[in-house]
């Protein structure tokens, strides 16, 4: 044979082989795709809820937000365990969206803990979510599946799952260990683990122990909750979330739940129809230890809190002040042309005189002008030591200051509830009445302001009084609201009607209308 026939035939072998690699290539790829159309857990990933007709959060925000503590409270059956279980595994597995893990060189192994209140609790709800996900709909729920390498059982009942062993998609392990606060908080030491997920409130012993365990392997926490007991810790990491500090907080509604009937919702709202506060509890999540609070987180979501932005030129301003020796309380309002408002800054001075808090203010209000400064009506009544009225001080300290309505406790009150509960936008979706999350001591107020409650006083006692606490700017807050928080045109700087000024006039403030909507 022939140098050119050997040849030949040495080519048609090798395009053979090269038909025969590409059709395997192509088989594995159509597997791999139908594997992943079938796969429980992208599908889980796919469809988490992405909006909220009742709640203050979704599924898919929480699953992406880049916070190392991730809180969704919810009502009973409003999805938040299924929420954390999908999230736990993606991360397990190495499929989660943005969680990428670090391999330890020490220990390759990725480590996880799935905590709850009992194992019972996790082999009636969590080990069901479990097995929904990590099992393909071809699989037997056990080990030696594609996933699923090796499953540890609790000796006393075989049914309790305590640990899992799992093949993660780039070729690792993760194991999972199984934990329950009935242990108590010695079996939450002396580890080091990749992700911790709380299901349900645990005492503050264990809650200390588990973030100690996310130390060594720069580890994330998820916790789900519905707050029945209001633990301390849980309430730190809601104040957290409001102040931006590396916490993400959502709100599920058990409405907003596809699984959950119309007939069951009707059923929770008649039995508990009489107390508002247990239904707002067992729908929202929204717990008991707060019920108190004057301006509580059924009025004031997370959607009141906005991350602060220049205000433009041509809004209205406002001051409101609370005069006071111990403490005097000042905050910053505007207000937009399309009559949003905002409370943009605030100021708390502790154990200093008129002088040196009118200085303080004047310093942080720089060259603003204010359409109004509101002060406390009590400032005309009270005098110095000198026998002057403190609002004539004010006025000769070079803050000039107008004395606010009617500020009745009870009115005010009712009025800042309702500009709270005022939407606007297109469809209501934002609230008109917002604050800038560096209003710290403001937000701090917001939480500690409450009614009293002394066992000895009658329901509409409870109802009225208000402990005379923390109100040092919740107090002028009330004065600002109640005088009216309005858009006012600069008079200066308005054309007349008719010329060509007026009419570029309203054209610029048709823009700024639109622009501010959009904030």
């Amino acid at each position: 044979m022939g140098a050119v026939a050997v040849e030949k035939k040495t080519a048609t072998r090798a395009t053979r082989i090269d038909r025969l690699e590409l059709a395997r290539r192509v088989a594995l790829a159509r597997e791999i795709e139908i594997r992943e159309k079938q796969d429980p857990l992208r599908e889980a990933l796919k469809n988490l809820t992405r909006q909220s007709s009742y709640g203050a959060g979704n599924q898919w925000d929480f699953v992406y937000a880049a916070e190392w503590h991730r809180v969704a409270e919810g009502g009973n059956q409003s999805g938040k365990t299924y929420l954390i279980c999908v999230d736990f595994l993606l991360q397990a597995l190495g499929m989660h969206p943005t969680r990428k893990w670090v391999r330890n060189k020490a220990d390759d192994k990725w480590k996880g803990w799935y905590s709850t209140t009992t194992y019972q609790r996790f082999a009636e709800q969590g080990w069901h979510h479990f097995k929904h996900l990590l099992f393909y709909p071809d699989e037997e729920a056990q080990a030696g599946s594609r996933r699923v390498i090796a499953i540890g059982y609790d000796k006393k009942n075989p049914e309790r799952v305590t640990y899992l062993k799992l093949r993660r998609v780039d070729g690792g392990f993760a194991e999972i260990n199984i934990k329950s606060y009935e242990q108590g908080d010695g079996e939450f030491q002396s580890a080091e683990v990749d992700c911790l997920a709380l299901d349900e409130e645990c005492n503050n012993s264990i809650y200390k122990e588990a973030v100690m365990r996310l130390m060594a392997r720069a580890g994330n926490m998820i916790v789900s909750a519905t707050a029945v007991k209001g633990v301390d810790w849980l309430d730190k990491l809601r104040t957290r979330a409001e102040e931006g500090r590396n916490v993400f907080h959502c709100r599920l509604d058990l409405r907003d739940n596809p699984t959950v009937g119309e007939e069951e919702i009707r059923n929770l709202q008649e039995e508990f129809g009489d107390d508002p506060d247990e239904l707002a509890l067992r729908m929202s999540g929204y717990p008991r230890s707060r019920v108190g609070l004057i301006y509580g987180d059924r009025i004031f979501t997370p959607k009141h809190i906005v991350d602060p932005f220049d205000i433009p030129e041509n809004w209205t301003r406002y001051r409101s002040i609370d005069p006071g020796f111990n403490f005097c309380g000042c905050l910053w309002l505007a207000v937009s042309p399309d009559e949003d408002s905002y409370v943009y800054r605030d100021y708390k001075g502790e154990q200093r005189t008129i002088g040196e808090n009118c200085a303080a203010i004047a310093e942080i209000s720089g060259d603003e002008v204010y359409y109004r400064s509101w002060i406390d009506p009590a400032a005309m009544g009270r005098k110095s030591e000198s026998g002057r009225r403190e609002i004539d001080i004010w006025n000769d300290e070079g803050i000039q200051v107008t004395v606010a309505p009617d500020n009745a406790v009870r009115t005010g009150i009712e009025e800042v509830q309702r500009l709270l509960k005022a939407r606007g936008g297109i469809n209501g979706e934002r609230p008109i009445h917002r604050v800038f999350r560096d209003c710290c001591e403001m937000l701090e107020e917001r939480r500690l302001y409450r009614r009293a409650d002394d066992a000895g006083k009658d329901e509409r006692d409870f109802k009225e009084r208000v402990i005379k606490r923390h109100d040092h700017l919740m107090d002028p807050w009330r004065y600002s609201v109640v005088a009216g928080l309005r858009y006012v045109l600069p008079k200066a700087k308005k054309p007349k009607a008719g010329t060509l000024g007026r009419r570029l006039y309203e054209k610029r403030r048709a823009a700024a209308r639109k622009n501010s909507s959009r904030i």
